[in-house]
């Protein structure tokens, strides 16, 4: 009998999306269905469900040839033949239906999926296995609080000695489990965050975090995955779907010029350095090129983010101390992995020592974020968010707390304190500077179209080292900038694999982002 109800329970294919279909126990007269698992919720910021928010129903049936017809034309999944086998067995089953119906010894439930349709946040929520424990992301992290939480469902029978269905003699447990955890997440930023990389990204990622409190708003990684078809998933060596990339590293190009222009004005160099862009420049007999190969001319530290000019940045670099250059890194958590919660946690990247940067070299394509330099997009949000916040870089975080009632925290995550890594001067520089970057640069696709909103942030192109069939290099295209909605000042992290440039396919999503965003806020206000 394990054996027919685990090949339903496959052939169902709702892998711990739906109820526990399976004997929990078996006596000489009694026999036990357990319809639902009882695992705990988990829930965004606001107390709306991730999980469980959607819901189906499932007939618990005693077979019968009164009730055969009856339950066969309301059986979804199900085809005549697999429900002709389990009527044959007699036991009492478990079979998933289209909605409420009258028939004999049939009691049917509603009961919620875990899983649903549209599902936000997969890959932070991640999914449970085919026993009902949690195997990666939150599912995974927190399974020791969501598998102890009480809530499962179970009807009881009594059987003849054929296991032969008599009577259903209790019902006992809850349908629905309000107990679980509560993350920073909120829904609806969520949706937008999934509704805008779904129309620009193929492979990629999208942050937007509170540049306040490091909390992070929305997660998403692309291309995303199903549950109900997590064998494909698994099976795309090319894609890979199941990857999280917002959580993992990759080359950021310049973006990371903006930790150069902080370490340079931290360590005393004014914003009003200038240097001639001749469209290369040559340093210990490496000639580094300019993307714009006629010159920039002159330009001081406004002027070299602006136009994103290496040569700059790689003459600016060269009046730095390497120590204190790479101090300034990592106290915006390059090199670190972060704890986003029990046992989620960010790849750390890669940062480049202090004694590695005092090869001219290696300190050179630090400069411009390339070399052996990577970050995560969380990483690049804790950079910005530490400009928008005056000099101050936030932990960043993805869990509240839990809750017993799905209403109230009953424990709560205590993030650490903000950290001050440069100085309320230089932060107001560099923001002045962004949003130039922003709201003075022509052909700039980050800047909102009617004026609906006011950004600053920085592109970045990165250089992989990867190369497609026809021998093109893949290039990462960025965007890290920030934007006011409804008060909160928010940073938004976009990440576009295999992309031109990151003002060509990074940019216009977080223009989208903050138009939704913005929107959004002035409907609610």
């Amino acid at each position: 009998m394990v054996l027919v109800f685990t090949l339903l329970y496959l052939r169902i294919a709702w892998l711990a999306a739906t109820p526990f279909y399976a004997e929990t126990a078996q006596s000489q007269s009694r026999y036990t269905l357990a319809l639902t698992q009882g695992r705990g919720t988990i829930y965004d910021c606001n107390g709306n469900r991730l999980v469980n928010a959607e819901s189906g129903y499932l007939a618990a049936v005693m077979p019968s040839q009164e009730n055969f017809a009856a339950v066969a034309s309301h059986a979804v999944k199900l085809s005549r033949q697999e429900l002709e086998q389990l009527w044959e067995q007699g036991k009492p089953c478990v079979v998933q239906v289209d909605g409420e119906f009258d028939s004999p010894n049939t009691w049917i439930y509603q009961v919620p999926i875990r899983y649903g349709e549209h599902q936000l946040a997969q890959h932070v929520v991640g999914y449970t296995d085919s026993s009902g424990q949690g195997a990666a992301g939150v599912e995974r992290g927190y399974e020791s609080l969501l598998a102890s939480e009480d809530g499962g469902f179970s009807l009881t029978f009594t059987v003849d000695a054929f296991g032969r269905g008599v009577s259903m003699e209790e019902a006992t447990g809850k349908l629905d489990n309000s107990a679980g955890v509560v993350l920073t997440l909120d829904r609806e930023i969520q949706q937008i965050c999934e509704t805008t990389g779904e129309q620009y990204l193929e492979q990629g990622a999208v942050v937007v975090m509170e540049a306040a409190t490091g909390k992070l708003r929305g997660v998403a990684s692309f291309p995303s995955y199903s549950t109900d078809q997590l064998a494909e998933a698994v099976a795309d060596e090319e894609n890979t779907p199941l990857m999280n990339r917002a959580f993992q590293a990759y080359a950021v190009g310049s973006v990371f010029k903006i930790v150069t222009a902080a370490a340079a004005l931290e360590q005393g160099i004014s914003p009003d350095f200038t240097h001639n862009c001749t469209g290369s420049i040559t340093v210990d007999g490496t000639t580094f090129r300019c993307h714009h190969l006629a010159g920039h001319g002159l330009l001081d530290l406004k002027g070299a983010l602006m136009e994103s000019c290496n040569p700059y940045f790689i003459a600016l670099s060269q009046q730095l101390d390497p120590t204190r250059f790479w101090q300034i890194a990592c106290g915006l958590g390059f090199g670190c992995s972060a704890e986003l919660g029990d046992n989620l946690i960010t790849a750390s990247g890669a940062l480049p020592d202090p004694e590695e940067l005092k090869n001219s070299g290696a300190m050179s394509n630090f400069s411009f974020g390339q070399g052996a330099l990577t970050a995560t997009p969380v990483q690049l949000a804790v950079m910005v968010s530490c400009v928008v916040n005056g000099g101050w870089a936030p932990s960043p975080s993805l869990v509240e707390g839990t809750t017993q009632n799905g209403t109230d925290l009953d424990t709560q995550r205590i993030s650490p304190q903000l950290t001050q890594v440069m100085s309320q001067e230089t932060a107001s520089i560099l923001k002045e500077d962004l949003l130039a970057c922003v709201m003075e640069q022509p052909g700039q696709n980050a800047t909102a179209p009617n004026g609906e909103y006011v950004a600053g942030g920085k592109t970045g192109t990165a250089q992989t080292g990867q190369m497609d069939k026809n021998g093109e290099e893949y290039n990462n295209g960025w965007f890290a900038g920030f934007f006011n909605a409804g008060g909160t000042d928010y940073v938004v992290v976009v990440l576009s694999q295999q992309a031109e440039s990151g003002n060509a396919d990074a940019a216009p999503v977080f223009r989208q982002i903050a138009l939704e965003m913005t929107a959004k806020y002035q409907t609610q206000a």
